[in-house]
């Protein structure tokens, strides 16, 4: 909206938003916050469509008394040569919704481009006599028969990856976009249909990798959306086999050419169960297993019965339902509720005689009945999900039967959350690290170079001495946890030998569009060392000058490092304390790489950063590493 009261100068804004609420998962307190305003900071603006590099724009947010009473929108100046929401794809303030960008690390720190200039549209065609449906109809066929500005946007897309977005082609084209935006208002379409394949036929038939168009040739874009979009397939394989494990995120797959190949690997043969969760069962659900598996049995026989006689497929059908309904769904629907209100009243009756209060009626439960309610209702969620694994059949997989008393498994998860001690998570990554240290123990794959004469002391070589023997280089043992000298092994491990992506020799032109780039064993050694020595240490270790010993070959001091390990790896797996910092490590480690990355704006460590998520996500697929 515009600045009514004119306390804002041209290039400021105010901008006062309502923080998103969200309820936590483990039902902490948590307050709604007050609104807060952006004080003498840098903000990006933008809205769709966003095709000329003049679209986004920065401006200087500011606080101003007379505006506070103004919430969830920006408010422009009404001063200055030019409307700066005119600026912004020619936007007009008629309920136009607008992305503000404030974190440092991504608004621009470079002058606003020269805005496009919206108005210069020629006049609108005239409508000589009275508007008739015809004149109606033409125009609304008209509408729906052009699909020119989707082919117009993927034009610009690839011409921009080829040319650069302010080269003037493609800056001409953002405003033949735009006003092919408002077509449907003005009757006017900037380009005919023989224009816009002559504009094609200027992009060669090849279109950037990112835009995985099968009907063009590809080519492997450098440019930012190119490395988003490779980095993104590097990871979706990973993320398809972990969505393969519950059958409940199936509709969260991405489709990729790879699919078929995907579906052949066996890993997932064991896993076609449906995993019961720990976390919805009441710690008196064994009490009512009995009654739970009549109630099943009758539930699941009347709901078989109302499928075969409305011919529907599947108990889905009964809950999602389109909005275009008829009798036949009506009856079904209406058939199922009374099935719910019976067993909804039968489990009723059951609880009652059970309860030993006699003043609990059906509108007002003591805490007893409450609580056999809950296990009862963990009992049917059990039960159900057991014969559910049991059964082939899709058809016959009757799952609803427990979400009919939802209400009461979600009081079960929380109270069991707010049970929960340990975190799964830090449980899984402490378990899959100590297996792998294991591994790497038993099958002598230990590389780094250790001094033990006091505690565990790693090795670090002065490069000066790069070009003598390794036996015969200048060291300095720094003393270290043995915790991050085991996470160092295990990572380094799993980049040069499983990944194999830590090389000497990289060509940066083609790293940078290769499938998987490579990562220099100089930027590995940066991120280590800053990893041993933070900044909190007393001792400043010179990145330029050091590096850390890795062992080419066996020798005796080895076999006394292998036992020192071993016997700290069953100290840890008999501390849970470990897991949850062997996470926070790993968690340190992540951070250090991104803020080394932003720091030297080296992709090197982009790059690494992502393998390291990488290493994370294959955890959570296999609960383990793969060598």
């Amino acid at each position: 909206m515009v600045d009514e009261y004119g306390v804002l100068e041209y290039g400021q804004v105010f901008i006062q938003y309502t923080p998103m609420y969200e309820e936590n998962i483990n039902d902490e307190p948590r307050s709604r916050e007050d609104p807060k305003i952006l004080k003498n900071c840098l903000v990006a603006i933008t809205k769709n469509p966003c095709h000329h590099p003049g679209d986004i724009r920065t401006f200087n947010a500011i606080d101003h008394l007379k505006l506070r009473h103004l919430k969830d929108v920006v408010v422009f100046p009404k001063k200055g040569p030019r409307p700066h929401p005119n600026e912004i794809s020619g936007s007009d303030l008629d309920g136009d919704e607008y992305a503000v960008i404030w974190h440092e690390d991504l608004v621009p720190d470079t002058p606003n481009y020269e805005a496009y200039m919206y108005d210069s549209q020629k006049d609108l065609p005239e409508h000589t006599g009275e508007i008739t449906r015809e004149d109606i109809n033409k125009v609304v066929l008209d509408i729906a028969e052009q699909d020119y500005l989707g082919r117009l946007s993927n034009l610009h897309l690839a011409y921009v990856d080829l040319l650069g977005v302010h080269h003037e082609t493609c800056k001409e084209l953002a405003g033949v976009i735009s006003k092919e935006v408002d077509s449907g208002k003005t009757g006017i379409h900037p380009k005919s249909e023989a224009e816009i394949k002559e504009l094609a036929k200027g992009l060669n038939n090849q279109r950037p990798d990112f835009m995985e168009n099968k009907n063009m040739k590809s080519y492997v874009s450098s440019y930012i959306l190119g490395k988003l979009y490779r980095a993104s397939c590097r990871s979706i394989s990973g993320w398809n086999r972990l969505l393969s494990y519950y059958r409940h995120l199936k509709h969260l797959h991405i489709s990729t050419p790879d699919d078929e190949d995907e579906q052949s690997l066996p890993i997932e043969k064991h896993k076609r169960e449906t995993d019961i969760d720990p976390l919805l069962l009441h710690e008196n659900y064994q009490q009512h297993i009995e009654k739970a598996k009549k109630f099943f049995f009758v539930y699941k026989q009347e709901l078989l019965e109302i499928l075969s006689l409305y011919h529907l497929q599947h108990e889905t059908d009964l809950f999602c339902r389109g909005l275009k309904q008829n009798d036949i769904e009506d009856s079904a629907q209406c058939e199922f509720q009374q099935l719910i209100d019976r067993t909804r009243h039968g489990i009723y009756l059951y609880i009652i005689e059970i309860c030993p209060s006699p003043k609990c009626s059906l509108d007002d439960y003591c805490d007893s009945c409450l609580d056999h309610y809950r296990a009862f209702s963990s009992a049917c969620y059990y039960h159900c999900y057991q014969e559910a694994n049991k059964t082939s059949a899709r058809r016959t997989q009757i799952l609803s039967f427990p979400w009919i008393f939802s209400a009461y498994l979600v009081d079960v998860k929380l109270e069991n959350l707010r049970g929960e001690e340990k975190s799964s998570t830090n449980r899984i990554f402490g378990t899959a690290m100590s297996n792998t240290l294991q591994k790497l123990i038993d099958e002598r794959r230990l590389k780094l170079e250790v001094n033990i004469d006091n505690g565990l002391a790693l090795a670090l070589l002065n490069k000066k001495n790069s070009g003598i023997r390794s036996s015969n280089c200048q060291r300095l043992y720094y003393k270290i946890d043995w915790k991050i000298i085991v996470f160092i092994e295990i990572i380094h491990n799993w980049l040069n030998r499983h990944q194999k992506i830590l090389s000497k020799d990289i060509q940066d032109t083609e790293n940078e569009i290769s499938p998987k780039p490579l990562v220099s064993y100089e930027c590995w050694n940066t991120i280590l060392i800053k990893f041993i020595n933070p900044t909190s240490s007393t001792i400043n270790l010179n990145l330029n000058e050091l590096s850390v010993g890795f062992q080419q070959k066996s020798s005796p001091l080895n076999d006394i490092y292998y036992g020192y390990i071993s016997s700290l790896s069953d100290e840890w797996n008999n501390n849970e304390n470990f897991t949850k910092q062997m996470f926070d490590i790993f968690h340190q480690f992540l951070d250090i790489c991104f803020e080394h990355s932003l720091e030297t704006k080296d992709n090197s460590f982009a790059y690494l950063s992502e393998y390291i998520i990488l290493f994370l996500q294959q955890i959570a697929i296999q609960k383990e590493f793969k060598y």
